[in-house]
C-alpha cells in the first residue's frame, strides 16, 4: 500500500511539475508572439504618431511596464516635432545626452534613480528603470526607456538579448519613417521658388487638422492669368506668373501659397478674422498689380473667392475633402453674385 502511495504521490508531483512546465512553455510563447507583435509594429509605422499610439503602448501592454518612452537624437534624425503631439511619449534630445549617460553601448538598468541624468529622469514615482540604446552602426540615435513602480522588475535576471534585438529594429523602423518624412519634405521643398501644387494642398491641410490650431484657407480666382495668355500670349504668360510666385513667396514667408488651377489660387494661412484675411489679400493683389505694371502690361482682372476659417473647421470637424468641397460651393456663390466677392461663412469681402 505505501508503495501504491508513493508512486501516486510521484505521479502528483511529476503532474504539478509538468502543470508548471507548460505554464512556462505557453507565458514564454504568448510573450514570443507579443515581441512578434512589438516588432512588427516598429518596422511597418510610417510616422512617428504611429510609434507613439501602437508600438510603444504594445510595449507597456505585453511586457507589463508601467511607462515606455522613446528618446531621440535631434542632431542624427532631424524629425518634424510638429509631427508628434505635446504630450507625446516621444522626446527629442541632443546627441550629447547619449554619449554623457552611455559610457559604454549596452544596456543599464538599475534601482537607484540618483543615477539618472536629469533628460531621463522623467518620472518621481518610479523605483527602476532600464534604458536600451538604439545603435546605427557606432552611432546612438535614439534610446527605449523603460519605468516601473517596481524595485524588481529589472533586476539581474533580466534576458536582454532580445531587447538588443529589438533595438535594431526600431532603429531600421526610424530610419525609413525620417526617409519618409525627408522625401515629403523635400516634395514640399521643390516649390519653395515658386507655388505649391493641388497634391501639396492635401497635406498641408491635414497637418493643419492634426495641430487642431486655428487656420483659415483662401481661394482666389484672377482671371488676369487668361487675359494675359489672350493679349499677350504664352511666353509673356509664363513671365508674369514666374514672377509672381517668386514675389509672393519671399514676400508672404508664413503663408502657404499655391496654385489650384490655371486661375485659382490658394492661400493656407494662421490669420484670422476679416480684417487681417483682407490685408492679406490686398498684400496679394498689390504684387498683382506690381508685376503687371513693371511688364508693361494693360489688362483688366477681375476677381472671385471665398474663405473658411479653422474655427467652423474644427467646430464641424471637417476633413481636407470636406473643406475643398465647402470652399467650392462658396467660390461658385461668390462668382453669382459678380466680380469682386470673396465670400465668407458670416461676410464677404468686396475687391472692385
Amino acid at each position: 500500500m505505501s508503495k501504491l502511495n508513493t508512486v501516486l504521490k510521484e505521479n502528483a508531483d511529476l503532474k504539478h511539475k509538468l502543470n508548471d512546465m507548460f505554464g512556462i512553455i505557453h507565458e514564454n510563447d504568448v510573450k514570443s508572439k507579443g515581441y512578434r507583435i512589438i516588432e512588427y509594429t516598429f518596422l511597418a509605422a510610417n510616422s512617428l504618431a504611429e510609434i507613439e499610439e501602437k508600438a510603444l503602448r504594445y510595449v507597456e501592454i505585453i511586457f507589463a511596464i508601467d511607462r515606455v518612452v522613446l528618446f531621440l537624437n535631434k542632431d542624427i534624425l532631424s524629425f518634424n516635432k510638429n509631427k508628434v503631439s505635446s504630450n507625446s511619449r516621444i522626446f527629442f534630445t541632443e546627441g550629447k545626452t547619449f554619449n554623457y549617460f552611455f559610457l559604454e553601448k549596452r544596456i543599464y538598468s538599475d534601482t537607484h534613480l540618483v543615477n539618472l541624468i536629469s533628460e531621463f529622469s522623467l518620472f518621481s514615482d518610479c523605483s527602476s528603470y532600464m534604458i536600451i540604446p538604439i545603435l546605427e552602426g557606432e552611432k546612438i540615435i535614439g534610446s527605449l526607456n523603460f519605468y516601473s513602480l517596481s524595485k524588481d522588475k529589472f533586476d539581474n535576471n533580466v534576458g536582454t538579448d532580445f531587447l538588443k534585438e529589438l533595438a535594431l529594429k526600431i532603429g531600421i523602423g526610424l530610419r525609413k519613417i525620417y526617409y519618409l518624412e525627408t522625401l515629403n519634405k523635400k516634395i514640399l521643398d521643390d516649390y519653395t521658388e515658386s507655388f505649391y501644387n493641388r497634391k501639396a494642398l492635401d497635406m498641408i491641410l491635414k497637418e493643419k487638422l492634426e495641430k487642431r490650431s486655428p487656420f483659415s484657407f483662401i481661394l482666389l480666382r484672377l482671371d488676369i492669368i487668361n487675359n494675359i495668355l489672350v493679349s499677350y500670349g504664352i511666353k509673356t504668360s509664363d513671365e508674369f506668373i514666374e514672377r509672381f510666385e517668386k514675389i509672393v513667396v519671399s514676400t508672404l514667408k508664413k503663408e502657404k501659397v499655391g496654385r489650384l488651377i490655371s486661375d485659382i489660387f490658394y492661400i493656407v494661412t494662421d490669420l484670422t478674422g476679416k480684417d487681417n484675411i483682407e490685408k492679406l489679400i490686398d498684400n496679394i493683389l498689390n504684387i498683382f498689380h506690381s508685376v503687371a505694371r513693371n511688364l508693361n502690361l494693360s489688362v483688366h482682372m477681375g476677381i472671385n473667392g471665398c474663405v473658411i476659417e479653422g474655427s467652423e473647421i474644427l467646430a464641424d470637424e471637417l476633413i481636407v475633402n470636406d473643406i475643398i468641397l465647402e470652399a467650392d460651393k462658396r467660390m461658385l456663390c461668390a462668382i453669382k453674385l459678380g466680380e469682386g466677392i470673396i465670400r465668407g461663412f458670416n461676410y464677404d469681402i468686396l475687391k472692385k
